[in-house]
């Protein structure tokens, strides 16, 4: 039993509190998690999280089962009892029928307005498609409304039984989000609501996708009525709806590229893998993905993918004049509120592009506005009079373009000078920065929003708490993400806190996805980075803005020992490189000495040698110098040659003191003549012979035969500073030449004829 404060345990005094709060508190003072709660009373977590904000009013049911489930002794229920028809009428004009930046969930259908005409298009689309033709594909920008026609529009509809299927409104319906780990997720939610294992199923996909399907089709069908009445024939099989949003979720939250294509594969699998029972055949569910069209091309990456794209694609249009009308009008209606007149036309007016197309077609407003214009009136119905939605508060609240920044600033003023700061961590986790800049939501849970905030303690949770009331932040299962995307454009404090912080926002979010990568290899080293991308990643991990978990701390601490461990072999290898180029140089100096002492000795060796001979040489030229001067010249001039020994030196000069007649070969009888060439360099001759011959006396060798006669030739002349060369036979002719090149010319000058016998040579 729960006392009232003071100890007492009778009737409790009810405080002047709704029953939402009540419970909140009750809850909290039990210690009872709201998923334990909405287990025990089977609620949904969601719905009774609006009862708790007061989105929802508690009915009698409810408060008796919270009640039963808590043990609070009926204290809710007789809170609930004693609420007036009035109080009742005014709970009515209390609740908000805008949903502002969040969209709109199942609880929220009867307040979606304008959406009429797509939730049509869709139905008849997944009408299409239950063949097992595959997934279908809903496509729009962000902030289309997209989130909301799926989960407000479509799934309300499917419970009504807008498919011409026999017991298809009793067909169990799973919503999901990918999330970081879109196979998990999607495992657990089909686990949840047919009850099966959520193991056996993991078991199922880890054989293959279609086993997962015929195990889905099985769970879905146990318990399915055969035959619903007598007479009729038995119902087709119940299958599986699956509705995934935010389904461009795998490709920025998802990390592993293995994952994101078994999820892939998975939800193909159950909406077309043919499971046959009892002569029935089809796929095992109807999947409907939601998704933001600026994933277009990353889609076509995947083959099954390209062909839902291609055949079962709806691509969401953006609401026209007269949605966007009921849109405004119809939630007030309902909530028992009235709009001022002029303000509807003041919202057209402001949303800019909703315009007249063209043949008088209705345009449709900006995609990204719907959130913008729901937050709007939102604000508006917050600054209403009494009942009244008047064009006052709508200016108050900032209009379209500052009803978002109002609202933010004004949470954000709201906190203390100590949670502001928090607030800016907190806010920037929930922002996930892209490789090519783009700026998404991402969700966290709130311990890691708490972790290493800077502030004091549990700054995290009231900062989330703050702009949770403020409808900017939506938490639930743990969970906090931003409302929506709008956010990130329509706020310029939190626009320049991203734009100051991109760049390390970035290499966190870069730090925490290959740290989860390198957890689902086994801790691969290959994964670890070196070098510059370690000081990075290290550089990303002290950043205020980084939330270090026991993955991240642990793959920085692999990276960090890996190069220390990298660095040590290295140096190691270092030492080793330079003690063998050490003992390498020494050898080195070693063998240039032993090359130069070897050069040195065989040098002196030759000297030695070399000078050996020549002293032989000198004593054989000495020997022989007066018998054979010529043979005495060259080998004293060879001694000296092989080496400039004192014994080589006195044989070339004793040769020297000697007579010695050169010979020079080459005329066929005797010399009668020789004088020098008129430059000095060459020795000519004349001869018996007739011929008159030039020599090199250095090389002892004829140059040329100056002049060939039949006369021997007795007299030779050189007149040097002439030039001129005159040589005289015996036949009494004289010869002038003027150079040796030059023409000879005989002079007549004649002597008798030679005497009987004179032999005459021929050259």
């Amino acid at each position: 039993m729960l006392t009232n404060g003071t100890g007492d345990t009778g009737d409790v005094k009810l405080p002047s509190v709704v029953p939402g709060e009540e419970l909140r508190r009750l809850r909290l003072e039990l210690g009872v998690s709201l998923g334990k709660l909405a287990k025990d009373s089977h609620y949904t977590k969601g719905y009774l999280s609006r009862v708790e904000t007061g989105d929802k009013p508690m009915t009698a049911k409810m408060a008796q089962v919270c009640d039963s489930v808590l043990g609070t002794g009926g204290v809710l229920t007789r809170l609930v009892a004693q609420t007036t028809a009035e109080q009742q009428r005014r709970s009515l004009l209390e609740v908000c029928p805008y949903r502002g930046l969040a969209p709109y969930s199942v609880a929220d259908a009867g307040w979606l307005f304008g959406r009429e005409r797509a939730t049509t298009a869709l139905v008849r689309l997944l009408s299409e498609r239950l063949s097992g033709a595959g997934p279908t594909m809903v496509v729009a920008a962000s902030g289309t409304g997209k989130s909301s026609l799926l989960q407000a529009g479509l799934v309300p509809a499917l419970h009504r039984g807008a498919l011409a299927v026999q017991g298809s409104h009793r067909w169990p319906v799973v919503t999901m989000r990918p999330g970081d780990h879109p196979v998990r997720e999607l495992l657990a939610r089909v686990a949840d609501t047919v009850g099966a294992d959520e193991g056996y199923l993991r078991s199922a996909l880890d054989d293959s996708v279609l086993d997962l399907a015929k195990v889905v089709h099985e769970a879905v069908n146990v318990g399915w009525p055969r035959s619903p009445n007598a007479g009729a024939g038995a119902l087709d099989p119940a299958r599986l709806i699956l509705v995934v949003d935010q389904f461009e979720e795998a490709f920025t939250l998802c990390a592993d590229t293995r994952e994101r294509a078994v999820f892939v594969r998975a939800v193909q699998a159950l909406s077309t893998a043919p499971v046959r029972s009892e002569g029935w055949e089809g796929a095992a569910a109807l999947v409907v993905l939601g998704m933001r069209a600026d994933f277009y091309g990353p889609c076509l990456a995947f083959p099954e993918l390209a062909t839902a794209l291609r055949q079962g694609q709806l691509p969401l249009e953006p609401m026209r004049v007269q949605e966007i009308r009921d849109a405004v009008v119809r939630p007030a209606h309902a909530a028992g509120l009235e709009l001022e007149p002029g303000l509807v036309e003041l919202i057209l007016r402001d949303l800019g592009d909703v315009a007249e197309g063209e043949a008088g077609q209705e345009g449709g407003c900006e995609p990204g506005a719907l959130p913008l214009l729901s937050h709007a009136l939102l604000a508006t119905w917050q600054e209403r009079r009494e009942k009244l939605l008047t064009v006052e508060g709508y200016q108050r609240a900032g209009g379209m373009a500052g009803a978002v920044a109002i609202t933010a600033e004004r949470a954000y003023e709201r906190l203390p000078e100590s949670q502001q700061e928090a607030a800016r961590a907190v806010l920037l986790r929930l922002v996930r920065v892209n490789d090519d800049g783009r700026t998404t939501r991402r969700r966290a849970t709130r311990e890691e929003l708490a972790h290493q905030t800077g502030g004091p303690a549990g700054a995290a949770g009231e900062v989330v708490e703050a702009f949770t009331r403020a409808r900017l932040l939506t938490a639930d299962a743990g969970k906090v993400t931003l409302a929506h995307e709008a956010v990130l454009r329509a706020w310029p404090r939190l626009r320049g806190w991203i734009e100051a912080d991109a760049m390390a926002l970035h290499a966190w979010q870069q730090l925490s996805s290959t740290a989860r990568q390198w957890e689902a290899e086994k801790r691969d080293a290959e994964l670890l980075p070196r070098g510059s991308r370690l000081t990075s990643a290290r550089e990303a991990a002290v950043h205020l803005l980084a939330v270090v978990g026991e993955v991240e701390r642990a793959f920085l601490d692999a990276a960090v020992a890996q190069e220390v461990a990298e660095r040590e072999r290295e140096q190691r290898r270092t030492r080793r490189l330079y003690r063998l180029l050490a003992a390498l140089a020494v050898l080195l100096v070693l063998a240039l000495i032993s090359i130069a002492v070897a050069v040195y000795e065989n040098d002196k060796a030759f000297a030695e040698r070399q000078a050996a001979e020549s002293s032989e040489l000198a004593v054989r030229a000495t020997a022989v110098s007066s018998s054979r001067p010529e043979v005495s010249m060259l080998l004293a001039a060879s001694a000296w040659q092989r080496a400039h020994t004192t014994a080589a030196a006195s044989a070339v000069l004793s040769t020297q003191a000697q007579a010695y007649a050169g010979r020079l070969s080459g005329h066929r009888d005797r010399v009668k003549a020789v004088v020098w060439s008129p430059d000095g360099r060459h020795l000519l001759s004349a001869g018996a012979d007739g011929c008159v011959r030039m020599w090199n006396p250095r090389t002892h060798r004829q140059v040329q035969a100056v002049f060939r006669g039949r006369s021997p030739i007795r007299a030779l002349a050189v007149a040097r500073d002439r030039a001129f060369v005159a040589w005289g036979n015996d036949s009494g002719e004289v010869t002038l030449r003027e150079s040796l090149d030059g023409d000879a010319v005989r002079l007549p000058l004649r002597r008798p004829t030679s005497r009987p016998g004179e032999r005459r040579g021929a050259c």
